[in-house]
């Protein structure tokens, strides 16, 4: 089976390269709020070691999801 490890410098990479479209995507999309884009880009910040920035998404995520829709 070929080795399927992946080194930190590259995982952080990627993670950086998937953060950088969270942040666009959440920029783009800034009239409208979409909960799913603040919870994933918290498991970015989470991954990174980037906790409070990872709560301030997740609590984004949360606030957005209860909000009534009228």
């Amino acid at each position: 089976m070929a080795d399927l490890t992946i080194d930190n410098e590259l995982k952080m990479e990627k993670v950086m390269q998937a953060k950088d479209f969270m942040d666009s995507a959440i920029f783009r999309c800034n009239k409208i709020k979409i909960p799913s884009l603040h919870f994933f880009r918290g498991l970015l910040y989470f991954q990174m070691h980037m906790f409070y920035e990872a709560l301030k998404d997740f609590n984004i995520a949360i606030e957005e999801e209860e909000e009534p829709t009228a």
